[in-house]
């Protein structure tokens, strides 16, 4: 099991969910007894459930620990994968006693006094602190090595199982300290219930983003209970292999960092280029290393942006010396701020209407979809000044986001009803000095979104640009002749950053999936067996 496990470790480490899906894998094969050979003089983990069981009847004859209900028996035929036959199984309420933290009110927290030790300051050892200097039961008190599960938050960075390194502290809600009745090395239960977070977090209820377990549910959950003298074999095993995991992904980060410096210095070295020999020598360094620049769909978002850069600085394509002079423009020239027109503000109705006015949202990737929006109880005159057109230039000039603040787009097709709402900006360009499409490209290029992003002002949560500040920008504006040329090319190259983002994708899609069925192989020898509720 080990060899094969290491023979797949490279292949899983260069898949994008990897690293991830390896530190899985060790887990479960550590769970399942498959990571070190079992040794047959070892006690049996038989011998250590009479040892768990009879320290259990002993703290709660000494009234250490309340009896509770009696936990359902193990039902041998439902558990998911066969065990060693030295290893048993055991419901997690059978092996530790959990006391829930105390519920800390905002006002007992202070800057002295013991730590309260919350979810965030178990996942994260640089999260701050509450304090608190009142004088609490010694129930909610933690100290260092005591076992704690956290059994609330956000699937995948919350619930888990944790062993206290640290000062003495108190414990919040929403975690357990737990006693152990014997029979576990704490390290060895540790990855035996982290083991089962896909397991815990199915049994757990709640909204999104927020779920918990109950006790009940918790201590149900069945775990694996290997002989003492494996399981700390176990623990040496896993923590070697993630090291190794901590390796490969410190290499990883390391590419990773090499590959956005290395992309930030070539497209940067495009588009600072003043001649076309510093330019011809900077497009030949990003075809030279195109393969390393360009590894994951994220990279080609710059790319995207530097096409856009490279067109209004006039280097995308050549001059034609019979055209006349590129210069700068105002929106003032183009538009003139008394043709601009804000939307209109409507309610929405329930009753049928011919008019619907779009949402923001209707608005992205430089096209304006009028497929749909919310009906408007509107006349046919209160509605025309109002109506979409085919080839209208909207802007938004209103958004919770400040990057999509002063977006443009353009209709495409001609729709019928459709009204535009009181945060676009109808831009009624004067198409004998400027195509709708170069005005889109040069719109949205880095040197805009600056200038956009400068006068933006956010109120109430609301970022915005007034026509004012639409009027005094202005943008490089060649010959409409050029501006065609520049439009054919940019359409051309998004063209092929479209085809290179959907083979990048689909090439991370593969890895990942082989990556998974790797992991599913190697940690599902029973696949098609039934797993025991937990309810």
């Amino acid at each position: 099991m080990i060899d094969k496990l290491i023979d797949d470790f490279d292949l899983l480490a260069e898949a994008p969910n990897g690293i991830p899906e390896l530190r899985k894998m060790i887990l479960q094969v550590a769970v399942q007894g498959r990571l070190v050979p079992q040794d047959p003089d070892d006690e049996p983990a038989s011998a250590l459930l009479e040892h768990i069981d009879a320290e259990k009847g002993r703290l709660v004859r000494e009234g250490k620990i309340r009896e509770g209900k009696p936990l359902p028996p193990v039902d041998t035929d439902a558990v998911p994968y066969e065990l060693p036959t030295s290893w048993e199984w055991i419901r997690i309420g059978n092996a530790i006693n959990m006391v829930n933290g105390r519920a800390f009110k905002p006002v007992e927290w202070a800057t002295t006094g013991l730590p309260i030790v919350r979810i965030q300051n178990l996942n994260n050892p640089e999260a701050p602190y509450n304090y608190c200097e009142l004088d609490i039961d010694e129930k909610f008190h933690v100290h260092d090595g005591d076992f704690l599960i956290s059994w609330s938050g956000t699937p995948g960075t919350s619930f888990g199982a944790f062993i206290w390194e640290g000062e003495d502290a108190l414990l919040n809600q929403h975690i357990f300290r737990c006693d152990l009745y014997g029979g576990f090395a704490k390290e060895y239960l540790r990855l035996a219930i982290n083991a089962e977070l896909d397991e815990m977090i199915s049994q757990a209820h709640g909204g999104v983003g927020l779920r918990h377990i109950t006790k009940g549910k918790l201590e149900r959950m069945l775990i694996t209970l290997p002989p003492l003298a494996e399981q700390k074999q176990i623990v040496a095993k896993v923590d070697q292999l993630m090291a190794l995991c901590d390796e490969l992904e410190a290499r990883q980060k390391e590419r990773a960092a090499k590959r956005v410096a290395l992309n930030g210095s070539c497209l940067h070295a495009l588009t600072t280029a003043e001649t076309p020999k510093p330019f011809a020598t900077a497009a030949k360094r990003v075809f030279d290393h195109f393969e390393a620049l360009y590894e994951t769909p994220e990279t080609v978002a710059e790319q995207r942006q530097t096409i856009l850069q490279l067109a209004v600085q006039g280097k995308l394509v050549p001059q034609d010396p019979n055209d006349e002079r590129a210069q700068q423009a105002s929106m003032e020239e183009l538009v003139g701020r008394k043709n601009m027109k804000n939307g209109l503000s409507v309610k929405q109705t329930t009753m049928p209407s011919p008019y619907y006015c779009l949402r923001l949202s209707a608005l992205r990737n430089g096209i304006v979809d009028c497929s749909e929006g919310k009906p408007v109880p509107l006349t046919p005159d209160e509605a025309e000044p109002y109506l979409i057109h085919k080839d209208d230039v909207f802007l938004v000039r209103g958004n919770g986001s400040k990057d999509l603040v002063g977006r443009v787009g353009l209709v495409e097709d001609e729709p019928a009803g459709a009204i535009f709402p009181d945060l676009f900006v109808r831009l009624p360009l004067d198409t004998a000095r400027i195509s709708s499409g170069y005005f889109l490209i040069a719109w949205n290029s880095p040197q805009m979104r600056y200038q956009i992003e400068k006068v933006a002002k956010t109120t109430s949560g609301i970022w915005k640009v007034n026509q004012g500040h639409i009027a005094s920008m202005s943008l490089p504006l060649p010959p409409l002749g050029e501006q065609e040329r520049i439009v054919a090319k940019v359409d051309q190259l998004m063209a092929l950053c479209d085809e290179l983002e959907t083979k990048l994708t689909q090439a991370q899609a593969d890895a990942d999936a082989l990556a998974a069925s790797i992991v599913h192989h190697l940690c599902n020898p029973s696949a098609d067996k039934p797993r025991e509720a937990a309810s």
